[in-house]
């Protein structure tokens, strides 16, 4: 009997037949599905069994087998976040649960399958979608098809608003001490953010050290430019008075810490640091909506493309819809709900 080669292996695997490594890794949908057969496997897969369940094929495709258990981390990673597994952890290990088969209809046409699934239901499922791309690594199917009608009638719906959760902006809100009776909107985060500002006891010496993030629409540029780039400005010169965005570089050119400062007569009064990436970005989004200069995005035909950084959340409801071709742009399949879209201007 002849030994398989490796694109015969592949094939049997469900992998894109590919001879080179950075295409490989573009295979989403069939790395995704090697992820989903360890899970149907042993229902529960740490970071650990889950490379070594493919080790020996990763070694016979002649791939860097390191390299590949980083990409299969941040894709498990990917479709728990989006529901499709449960993060746990087993000891010291981390690792991923399968979860009960669930679906999600967010749009017309389509919706998204969620939970155990075995290949060969997953293959008749995404048949009966005709646009799909191997970087898409959901299982997206039409419910009014014949596999996809029998797939939801032993399912659970789920809305999207029991899929989001709480607002993206919600943990930044209560990690500050805010407290309501219902959830706030992104408007009174923007209110409660400046109440924190005025609070607040620092300050950034004489603003020189200072970037300021400009007008919204522009090119947003990149903060770590040697020097003014995009929309952010250096120093705080000329400026009316009021609260902007901002970032001061902290022990090094690559470390930045993002802030929100109060700026009077020409100076910084005070600033208020912001915890990390995500607040920012959804203290941009929040400027936007609170000021009625809300942050731009353009969506044309089947792609949509960003002119400023979202929030993890935001991304995760784009993923809904598509997946990235490039940074801050998107490929889609199927009508967008917009209302579901920007949710976060309810």
């Amino acid at each position: 009997m002849n030994p398989l080669s490796s694109n015969q292996v592949a094939q049997r695997l469900g992998l894109e037949i590919t001879e080179d490594y950075e295409t490989f890794l573009q295979d989403e949908f069939g790395l995704a599905n090697l992820i989903r057969m360890s899970l149907v496997r042993r229902g529960i897969v740490t970071r650990r069994e889950l490379l070594a369940d493919w080790r020996p094929h990763f070694t016979m495709f002649g791939f860097d087998v390191d390299a590949i258990r980083s990409s299969l981390v941040d894709l498990a990673n990917l479709l728990s976040d989006m529901g499709e597994f449960t993060r746990v952890r087993v000891g010291n290990e981390h690792g991923w649960a399968k979860t009960p088969r669930r679906w999600l209809q967010h749009c017309d046409a389509y919706a998204i399958a969620f939970g155990a699934i075995d290949q060969p239901l997953q293959k008749a499922l995404r048949n009966s979608v005709p646009e799909t791309s191997r970087r898409d690594p959901l299982i997206r199917f039409d419910p009014s098809s014949e596999i996809g009608t029998e797939f939801v009638e032993d399912a659970e719906a789920i809305s999207f608003d029991t899929w989001l959760g709480p607002p993206g902006w919600y943990e930044h809100w209560e990690r500050r001490g805010g407290t309501m009776e219902s959830l706030p909107s992104l408007q009174e985060f923007w209110e409660f953010l400046r109440q924190k500002l005025r609070e607040s006891e620092s300050t950034a010496g004489d603003g020189s050290s200072l970037r300021i993030l400009g007008k919204t629409g522009n090119f947003f540029g990149r903060i770590d430019a040697s020097q003014s780039h995009g929309r952010w400005v250096d120093g705080v010169d000329g400026l009316r008075d009021g609260d902007y965005l901002g970032a001061m570089q902290a022990y090094n050119e690559n470390d930045w810490r993002f802030l929100l400062i109060e700026i009077t007569n020409s100076e910084p009064r005070k600033t208020l640091l912001l915890e990390n990436w995500d607040e920012f970005c959804w203290c941009l989004l929040a400027r936007g909506v609170a000021c009625g200069q809300e942050e731009q995005y353009s969506l044309e035909g089947d792609e949509v493309s960003f002119s400023f950084p979202i929030p993890k959340q935001v991304s995760r409801v784009i993923r809904l819809w598509g997946w990235p071709i490039l940074p801050w742009r998107w490929k889609f399949v199927g009508d967008v709900n917009l209302e579901l879209f920007e949710y976060w201007k309810t």
